[in-house]
């Protein structure tokens, strides 16, 4: 069911057709999905005339792969809609739903040089829990929200 925010930022569950309908139905299912894989619920991010503006991914349970990289929150937000606010509105509508699931800490991880992404992530409350070195040598800081 479809909500809207404060920020007039409307989140919506995904809907998919066709093959990718399949996929995305599967994923929120624990029984239906893949091996290594975890349930996710996906949203989309609609601006308040309903264009889709952004995605995000909320996971309840992590496995380790999730653990290092990915969290249990994912989100993204068309380039040319970055910078308005819609990121930071769609973390903080992710976490409610990731406490309504029972988790109350949510782990997100971050790229250290998208400083954007890490200003979003602080002002929802997160903070730096670690760095972890990651394959390719690259370093991902663990931010964890309370």
């Amino acid at each position: 069911m479809p909500f809207t925010s404060r920020a007039g930022v409307i989140f919506r569950p995904v809907k998919w057709y066709g093959k990718a309908y399949g996929c995305c139905k599967n994923a929120s299912n624990s029984v239906r999905s893949q091996p290594g894989l975890v349930p996710q619920t996906m949203f989309w991010v609609l601006d308040a005339d309903g264009v889709v503006v952004g995605m995000v991914k909320l996971r309840p349970c992590l496995n380790d792969k999730l653990r290092l990289n990915g969290g249990h929150i994912g989100y993204f937000v068309r380039r040319d809609q970055r910078g308005k606010g819609y990121a930071k509105e769609a973390l903080r509508l992710a976490l409610i739903e990731l406490r309504k699931l029972g988790e109350t800490r949510a782990l997100i991880t971050v790229d250290p040089d998208n400083a954007p992404s890490i200003s979003v992530i602080e002002r929802n409350g997160g903070r730096l829990e670690n760095i972890r070195d990651r394959p390719r040598n690259r370093k991902a800081p663990q931010k964890i929200l309370d």
